[in-house]
């Protein structure tokens, strides 16, 4: 039954990804190209729902819920989200849009996916740890929580407005926003925002750890290395990682938005060095973008927003230096 609920959970997850288009470079890219902050809306939105529901719960359940541990900010941890950063420019798109469009059919994506394997395999065997066993730091909740009930306050106002916006908008009725996340390609509405917050959320409750593809692969490069037995916990994050791609499939596919493109060799080598670059980062910052906006932020792990302004640093130089060279060369 545990299977069964995890693997629907990351399957919302997944669709909902997709209709929102997550993908730290293309947000990145919108904002410096065509000054546009939708993508990184969405995100937000989705991150204050997922906050809530946890911080929720451990209001009504102190005794069984906990906050994630955060790892010390020393010079490997700026190096890795920084180099994580530029592989996620240089590859085009990030994990999550890594899958995005993979799932959609750019095979050449499949290079990336090599490289993130890689990548974590090679950090693993240089190293005997990864960051998330070395020197966490665990945060009391109480010490916080005065800081947080206000916040929680205004993000509960936010999701019920919203969902008030959802329900009983006089543009729209529910059934034509419930259509359109179903079949629009990308939708960024607040359905797509609140599956993806409160299944978030609901997972993390259910488990107490990240539960997303970057942690699969960390999980399944530890055991083929035997640093790690196979356990129940690998077998949980498989769930939920099977679930998460197979919902964004199913969203590219029932959206009309999957069409198969062959594989373009030169930058399918372009591809696999930026998520090699990605996939060594992780080890250095406890897990990729996709751990840090599903479940790190909204789980209050507090190295967590720096490495995520490290790595948005690294996107908009790397990308702001692609513009101005290719106005040169025009």
């Amino acid at each position: 039954m545990i299977f069964i609920i995890l693997f629907s959970l990351a399957f919302l997850v997944g669709y909902s990804v997709h209709r929102g288009g997550i993908c730290l470079v293309g947000a990145t890219r919108e904002v410096l190209v065509k000054k546009q902050f939708g993508g990184f809306l969405f995100i937000f939105e989705a991150m204050t729902v997922a906050f809530a529901v946890v911080l929720s719960a451990y209001l009504l359940m102190p005794m069984n819920v906990h906050f994630s541990p955060s790892i010390a900010i020393g010079n490997l941890f700026i190096a890795g989200a920084l180099l994580y950063g530029f592989g996620a420019a240089i590859n085009a798109g990030c994990m999550l849009g890594t899958l995005n469009r993979f799932l959609s059919g750019e095979m050449t994506y499949l290079g990336t996916i090599f490289g993130i394997g890689a990548g974590l395999f090679s950090f693993l065997l240089l190293q005997d740890t990864d960051a998330t066993t070395t020197a966490p730091i665990a945060v009391r909740s109480s010490d916080i929580l005065y800081f947080l009930l206000p916040l929680l306050a205004v993000a509960w106002v936010m999701i019920l407005v919203r969902l008030c916006g959802l329900f009983f908008s006089p543009k729209r009725s529910f059934s034509e926003r419930l259509s359109l996340f179903l079949h629009e390609p990308l939708t960024r509405g607040f359905l797509a925002i609140f599956l993806l917050g409160v299944c978030s959320g609901a997972l993390y409750l259910i488990l107490g750890h990240a539960w997303d593809y970057s942690k699969w692969f960390m999980s399944f490069g530890k055991i083929l290395l035997f640093k790690s037995p196979l356990n129940d916990e690998f077998l949980y994050v498989s769930t939920t990682s099977a679930g998460l791609l197979i919902g964004i499939l199913s969203a590219a596919v029932i959206g009309k938005g999957f069409k198969r493109q062959p594989i373009n060799w030169p930058s399918f080598l372009t591809k696999i060095i930026g998520g090699a670059m990605m996939g060594f980062a992780t080890g250095y910052i406890s897990g990729g973008n996709d751990t840090i906006l599903l479940h790190a932020i909204p789980t209050l792990a507090f190295h967590a927003p720096f490495s995520l302004l490290l790595i948005l640093l690294a996107i908009g130089v790397s990308l702001w230096l692609k513009m101005q060279f290719s106005a040169r060369t025009r």
